[in-house]
């Protein structure tokens, strides 16, 4: 018998989750990090992509076919206390190219993420529109997990490099996802994807 609980549910002290800035279905330490937390029996981030072939590996299931590659990982292992072939530090990817609700949220809307290890870049497209800027068009963040879990300093302008190798790193993904990109309005063309915008 399998039983699944919903992903929105604490999966953290409530002490610490306190202590995160975003919304829990936003980028901003919201699912990204209440489902990508280190919990329980699971000592490494997981993501909601990974349920799909856990409960075909405990269902028993052998062939199956799908209509696009599958992203996530068994956590049969983890779950039962064995050793993994997981590597903990796989990238983590989130796309949020729209907007939820009638007004603009800075922390929910038009948002795409990495997570590597400790270090998380978000790409916040509407900083790369003039006129829509958020804050003084900078349109990357960078935080350290391990340090800074409420994302409360931006280390962008700090390590220039992390933010290209995880911007590169993203717009990859993004690119081969083919993934949906918001349509800026006043030009008719959709937002840059995140590399596109390293010097």
């Amino acid at each position: 018998r399998i039983l699944l609980d919903g992903v929105d549910t604490l999966t953290m002290p409530l002490p610490e989750l306190r202590r995160l800035r975003g919304r829990r279905i936003g980028v901003v330490n919201g699912l990204s990090d209440l489902v990508g937390r280190r919990v329980g029996k699971i000592q490494r981030r997981v993501v909601p992509e990974d349920l799909f072939p856990t409960i075909l590996e405990m269902g028993h299931v052998k062939k199956y076919t799908t209509s696009q590659e599958v992203d996530g990982k068994s956590l049969v292992k983890l779950l039962a206390g064995k050793p993994s072939d997981i590597d903990p530090q796989r990238p983590l990817f989130f796309h949020y190219p729209h907007q939820w609700k009638w007004e603009y949220k800075s922390e929910v809307d038009f948002l795409s993420t990495v997570i590597v290890g400790d270090w998380k870049l978000v790409y916040v497209m509407m900083n790369t529109v003039p006129g829509q800027r958020v804050q003084d068009g900078v349109p990357f963040e960078l935080y350290n997990l391990r340090e800074d879990i409420g994302e409360t300093r931006n280390l962008a302008a700090e390590y220039p490099e992390k933010v290209a190798e995880l911007a590169r790193l993203l717009g990859a993904r993004l690119r081969g996802w083919k993934a949906p990109m918001p349509i800026v309005r006043a030009t008719g063309k959709p937002v840059p994807w995140p590399d596109e915008l390293l010097k």
